[in-house]
C-alpha cells in the first residue's frame, strides 16, 4: 500500500509540473497574438485546452509572413484522433487596411492582395504540437473544399525588382523565424471559386481545383527550379470562366482552363470571342467601318509559359503556343462609312507596340477555318469566302530588343484549301526591326480553281460572274510596307470568259448580266488565255498604293486583284481597283 502510495503521488507530482508548465506556457504563445488580430472566438473547454492557442500560433504566423498585411479568421478548432487530423471552422484571411496604407507609404505592398473565405479546412497527419512548437511540420494532407477567394491586382512600381526575383524566396524569409521547414504530402482545393480584379476588370474562374503533390518549404525548396508553387507535381483546373466586354466591346469566355505546373503547361478548352450583344448590334455601333470578329478555339496549349504573369497580361512568354480547330470568322459592313488608312496596324507592328514583354518562339495553328464575310453596298449582297485546314508554323514571334536584334524576321509557313477545295500555301516574311514601316514580304502558291468556286464570292463581292474558265496554277511574290506593294503574278488558265453583272436581281435572287458589258469586256479586255496561243505567259509586275481602309491581309488580297487583273488584261479601274505608279 505504501508503495502505491508513493507512485501515486509522484505521478500526480509529474502531472501538476506539467499542467502548471503548460498553462505557463500557453499564457505566453496567446501573447504572441498579432495586436491587430480577429479575436479568438472558440474558447478552451479545460486548462488544459490548447485549441485557442494553436489559432493564435496560426494567427502569428500569417502575420509575420505577410509583414502585417493579412489578418487570420478561425472560428472552431477540432480535432479527430482516430485520422490525426485538425479541423479548421469559418475560416477567413482578410487584408487590414490600415497594414495596406502603411506598406503602401513604405513601398513594400505587394502586387496581389488576396482575401479568402472558406467553410472549413481538414489537415491531416498532425496534432497541435505541430502547429503550437514544431519547427518542421510534416502534413499529410491539407484539404479546402469551397473556397472563395479574391484577388486584387495592381503593379506595383516599387516591386518592379522584387518581380525579377522568385517571390516565393522572400516567402520562406519571413516564415523562417518560425519554421525551419513545412512539408505537406498532398495540398487539395475543390469547387473554389476565384474572382480576379485587375485593371478594371472582374474576371471569374468557377469550379476551380488544385492539386499540389510533394510540397516542401525550405531554404533548399525555394531554389529548386522543378518545383512549381514549392510542389514537385501541381495541377490546377478551373472551369466556366467569363470575362467580360471591355473598351473593345468583345465578351471572352472559356469552358475551361488547366495549368500544369511541373512542365510550365496551359491548356485552354473551348475559349470563346464573341462581339458583346451580337454582331448586329456591333456594327449598328461602329462609326467607321471595321472588321468583326468571331472566333471559337476548342483547344490552346501553352507550352513552357510564365502563366501567372500571362493570366494578369504582364507578359506572355512561352516556347510554343498550339491552337486546333478553331473557327475564326471575319465580317466587313460596307454600309459603315470607311474612315481613314489605319497606318500602324499590320501584325508585326501591333507586335511591337504591346507595352506589355511577348515572346513566343513557335506558334502552330492547325485544323482551323477562317471564313471572311462581307456586305457588298453595290451588289447589297452578302457574300463569304473561306480558307479551310489551315496547318501555320510561325517562329519568333517578339518584340523583345534583345531577341529582335539576334533575329530580325519572324517567318510563317501556311497550307489550307482555298474555298474548301484547292490547295494553297503561303509564306510569311515579317520584319521586326522595320516594324514602323511595315516591312514585309509574302509568296503564295495556288492549285487547280474553276468557275463555280469562284463565283461563290465574285457575284456579291465584284459584280462579275465567270461563265467559263479553268485555273491550272498561280504563283505570286509581294514585298510592301505601310504605303505601297510591288508584287508579280503568274497564273496558268484557258478559256477565261465572264460576264459583268447589274446590282438587281432576276427571279432566282442572281444579279443580272450586263448583255453589252459582257460583249464588250470579252471581246475587247479579256485574254481568254495564258499563255497566249500567240504569246507567252504573262506574268506581270504591279505596284499598289495604300490609299483604302484595308488592313493587312486586305492589303495583300488588293494587290493579288490588282495583278489578276492585269494577267486577264482587264483595266483595274473595272475592278475598283487604284494601282499605284
Amino acid at each position: 500500500m505504501k508503495r502505491a502510495y508513493v507512485i501515486t503521488i509522484v505521478i500526480l507530482s509529474v502531472v501538476l509540473l506539467s499542467v502548471g508548465g503548460l498553462l505557463h506556457w500557453k499564457h505566453q504563445l496567446l501573447k504572441t497574438q498579432p495586436a491587430n488580430a480577429i479575436a479568438v472566438a472558440q474558447k478552451e473547454k479545460t486548462p488544459l485546452d490548447l485549441r485557442p492557442a494553436a489559432i493564435a500560433r496560426l494567427q502569428r504566423l500569417i502575420s509575420n509572413a505577410s509583414d502585417g498585411l493579412y489578418r487570420l479568421r478561425i472560428d472552431s478548432l477540432f480535432t479527430e484522433l482516430s485520422s490525426g487530423s485538425i479541423i479548421l471552422k469559418g475560416v477567413g484571411l482578410y487584408p487590414d487596411s490600415t497594414a495596406m496604407v502603411q506598406l503602401h507609404q513604405e513601398q513594400k505592398l505587394p502586387d496581389d492582395v488576396y482575401q479568402m473565405e472558406m467553410n472549413s479546412l481538414r489537415i491531416s497527419g498532425i496534432g497541435l504540437a505541430d502547429i503550437v512548437h514544431h519547427r518542421k511540420p510534416h502534413f499529410c494532407c491539407v484539404a479546402a473544399d469551397n473556397p472563395r477567394i479574391a484577388i486584387h491586382h495592381k503593379l506595383q512600381p516599387y516591386n518592379a525588382d522584387e518581380r525579377a526575383r522568385a517571390k516565393r524566396e522572400l516567402m520562406f524569409s519571413r516564415l523562417h523565424a518560425q519554421i525551419d521547414r513545412l512539408q505537406v504530402d498532398t495540398i487539395l482545393v475543390r469547387k473554389g471559386t476565384v474572382t480576379d480584379y485587375a485593371d478594371g476588370r472582374k474576371n471569374e474562374y468557377k469550379d476551380v481545383s488544385i492539386n499540389l503533390s510533394d510540397v516542401l518549404i525550405d531554404s533548399a525548396a525555394e531554389k529548386d527550379q522543378t518545383r512549381f508553387l514549392f510542389a514537385k507535381k501541381a495541377i490546377i483546373q478551373a472551369w466556366a470562366i467569363s470575362m467580360p466586354a471591355d473598351k473593345s466591346g468583345y465578351d471572352l469566355s472559356m469552358d475551361g482552363i488547366s495549368i500544369y505546373g511541373e512542365r510550365r503547361q496551359v491548356i485552354v478548352r473551348n475559349l470563346k470571342l464573341h462581339p458583346h450583344a451580337g454582331r448586329e448590334a456591333f456594327v449598328r455601333s461602329q462609326k467607321e467601318r471595321k472588321c468583326v470578329y468571331d472566333v471559337t478555339a476548342p483547344e490552346i496549349v501553352l507550352n513552357r509559359v510564365n502563366w501567372w504573369a500571362s493570366a494578369h497580361g504582364e507578359s506572355l512568354i512561352a516556347d510554343e503556343a498550339e491552337v486546333s480547330n478553331a473557327r475564326v470568322n471575319v465580317y466587313m459592313d460596307q454600309r459603315i462609312p470607311a474612315g481613314p488608312v489605319e497606318w500602324d496596324d499590320f501584325p508585326h507592328q501591333k507586335l511591337g507596340t504591346i507595352p506589355k514583354p511577348v515572346s513566343v518562339k513557335r506558334v502552330h495553328v492547325k485544323g482551323t477555318t477562317v471564313t471572311y464575310e462581307q456586305y457588298t453596298v453595290e451588289s447589297g449582297k452578302q457574300t463569304s469566302m473561306s480558307f479551310n485546314d489551315i496547318d501555320l508554323v510561325a517562329e519568333h514571334a517578339t518584340n523583345l530588343t534583345k531577341e529582335v536584334a539576334a533575329q530580325p524576321a519572324a517567318h510563317a509557313h501556311a497550307t489550307c484549301r482555298f474555298m474548301n477545295a484547292t490547295p494553297m500555301t503561303a509564306d510569311f516574311v515579317l520584319y521586326l526591326p522595320k516594324s514602323k514601316q511595315g516591312a514585309f514580304k509574302v509568296s503564295m502558291d495556288m492549285g487547280e480553281l474553276n468557275p463555280d468556286q469562284v463565283n461563290r464570292f465574285s457575284e456579291g463581292m465584284g459584280l462579275v460572274r465567270f461563265s467559263s474558265g479553268h485555273m491550272e496554277k498561280a504563283r505570286a511574290q509581294l514585298t510592301g510596307d505601310d504605303y505601297n506593294l510591288h508584287g508579280n503574278i503568274s497564273v496558268r488558265y484557258t478559256d477565261l470568259h465572264l460576264q459583268p453583272l447589274k446590282p438587281n436581281e432576276d427571279a432566282e435572287g442572281h444579279p443580272k448580266e450586263k448583255h453589252v458589258s459582257s460583249k464588250v469586256a470579252n471581246l475587247l479586255f479579256v485574254k481568254n488565255n495564258n499563255p497566249g496561243r500567240r504569246s507567252g505567259m504573262r506574268e506581270p509586275d504591279f505596284v499598289l498604293k495604300r490609299t483604302k481602309e484595308a488592313n493587312f491581309f486586305g492589303f495583300v488580297w488588293e494587290g493579288l486583284k490588282l495583278g489578276l487583273l492585269k494577267t486577264a488584261g482587264i483595266p483595274p479601274k473595272l475592278g475598283n481597283v487604284k494601282a499605284g505608279h
